[in-house]
């Protein structure tokens, strides 16, 4: 799907602590991205000015329609459109205009609604806002709008601008409020959607500087539902995208089932939920690639539950035997106990009382009773490469649990008690081993020390038959996405020692990319 924006501006950003990810891709709408002036007098007007994701676009008028995933976040046709807008200032996309910064001083009302840069001396943007338009009327199906009005002012001339933003919300045709949404529909031509899911195996996710958390399996085929836009049948490959999350919506609003993890005795059940803001980022159809440049975008809250009962670290999808995907069962504990779930994800925790083996849905969540803390997680994730220098990257209290010796070594033990195919040691977690300590060859480690880097390298996969021919669906299965991140620490005690946070995090995704055209 395509970025709709008031003015030009591309943001890119993480899994966070004790959390696990999985990633797809299917299902949404949108439409290409236009570039229109914000209403002020035209030699000031790229002083500020609006990024608005999705809609069409007259003027200083954004248009959208409840449902339609492309500019309503929350993809559902429900009474109210979400608009994903941020504040830009200082651009240099205006024709005639010159930005003269630094700018003194810039007001937005209403008061609150759209959160301004922290720097005003140089091209940026503010973070994004989701402003709620709901329909008028009993039925909600009357038209809806939000007006915010901007005052810039600079200490060179012209001295002020003004601007305004007008988002309407449009119900759907007939006035229909139901909880589906519009299918995607590429107006340039290219593939319309893409699904994305996260392999059996292969994955790996580090959290923390302690190691003990480190080379944790991720949630197989959990996934994600974007549309495709901007991308042609033959002459243009690479595809803007946007996925609608949160109740409702394609994604719905968790991402994946609950995850449960067990390290050094401490026992989590994370629950990652979609922030309001909608997945973006950019994706070469011909080559398979996700660049670091314009990574998938993914916000996530993570609760972390903090769980006494090993046998149960997530309450399972029993099914009376070996979990099977797409098998029907009931929740084995948890608030939602004996009610009826359909396996979503099988996972093994190693060190699981009882079964290791934990059938998954998100029908069973643990009981909110339990969350010891909620963590702020952003996830950019790419095909290329992911750095993280160090050291102490993250503001931690220390690189590792290496004592002063390198980390550099090959692990062994607990750390190592396979390879794969690739030659990689696959620890009794079921994630990857990269290194660890060379005095102690079973604690797994972060070469930062000394300025060293955590480096995570994805890999493209081009879905076949390879763009532009016509057929679909196209599906590659060799694709890896990879991210490195900082993971603040959580507050609760038990949790961050033996993690180590705040500190660094890392994450291997590789999975199946399939290409629709509808």
């Amino acid at each position: 799907m395509t970025k709709l924006r008031l003015r030009r501006w591309r943001r890119s950003s993480i899994v966070a602590g004790v959390v696990t990810l999985g990633l797809t891709f299917g299902p949404a709408a949108q439409s290409s991205a236009t570039h229109v002036p914000g209403g002020g007098p035209k030699k000031s007007d790229c002083y500020s000015e609006f990024d608005v994701q999705g809609g069409a676009i007259t003027r200083t008028v954004v248009k959208c329609t409840d449902g339609d995933s492309s500019c309503d976040s929350d993809g559902a046709a429900n009474g109210a459109c979400v608009f994903t807008v941020a504040l830009c200032v200082n651009q240099t996309d205006v024709s005639g205009c010159t930005p003269m910064p630094p700018l003194t001083t810039i007001k937005v009302k209403p008061t609150g609604i759209l959160p301004p840069p922290a720097d005003l001396t140089g091209a940026t943007c503010g973070a994004n806002a989701s402003i709620t338009v709901p329909l008028k009327g009993k039925k909600k199906n009357h038209p809806g709008k939000k007006i915010i009005h901007v005052v810039a002012k600079s200490s060179g001339k012209p001295k002020v601008d003004t601007d305004k933003l007008v988002l309407k919300c449009n119900p759907l045709p007939g006035g229909t409020t139901t909880t589906t949404t519009i299918p995607c529909v590429n107006p340039q031509g290219g593939p319309d959607e893409a699904d994305l899911s996260t392999a059996d195996s292969g994955t790996d996710l580090d959290n923390g500087w302690t190691g003990i958390s480190h080379n944790f399996p991720v949630d197989p085929r959990a996934s994600l539902k974007v549309c495709l836009s901007g991308c042609d049948a033959s002459t243009n490959p690479v595809c803007d995208l946007m996925g609608a999350v949160g109740a409702g919506s394609i994604n719905g609003a968790t991402f994946g089932p609950p995850l449960p993890l067990i390290a050094q005795g401490v026992a989590v059940c994370v629950i990652n939920r979609f922030q309001s803001t909608p997945v973006t980022g950019k994706l070469n159809v011909q080559t398979g690639e996700v660049s670091d440049t314009t990574p998938i975008q993914v916000n996530l809250f993570s609760d972390v539950h903090l769980i006494s009962d090993h046998t149960n670290v997530c309450p399972r999808c029993s099914t009376g035997g070996a979990p099977q995907y797409g098998a029907r069962g009931t929740c084995s504990a948890g608030p939602n106990r004996a009610k009826s779930c359909t396996v979503e994800s099988i996972v093994t925790v190693a060190e699981s009382q009882g079964s290791p083996t934990y059938g998954l849905s998100a029908a069973c969540p643990p009981d909110p009773a339990a969350k010891a803390a909620t963590l702020d997680i952003r996830l950019a994730l790419t095909s290329g490469t992911s750095t993280l220098p160090g050291p102490k990257p993250c503001n931690e209290s220390k690189d590792d649990n290496c004592n002063g010796s390198p980390c550099a070594a090959t692990c062994t033990g607990a750390a190592c008690v396979s390879h794969d195919a690739s030659g990689n040691c696959i620890d009794s977690k079921g994630g990857i081993s990269q290194l660890c300590c060379n005095s102690s060859t079973s604690t797994p480690c972060y070469p930062t020390a000394g300025g060293g880097a955590i480096v995570r390298t994805g890999k493209p996969d081009p879905p076949a038959p390879v763009w532009p021919d016509p057929t679909y669906p196209k599906t590659s299965t060799a694709g890896i996405l990879v991210t490195t991140f900082c993971e603040a620490a959580t507050g609760v005690g038990t949790i961050d020692n033996v993690t180590g946070l705040p500190g660094p995090g890392a994450l291997i995704l590789p999975g199946t990319q399939t290409l629709l055209k509808r």
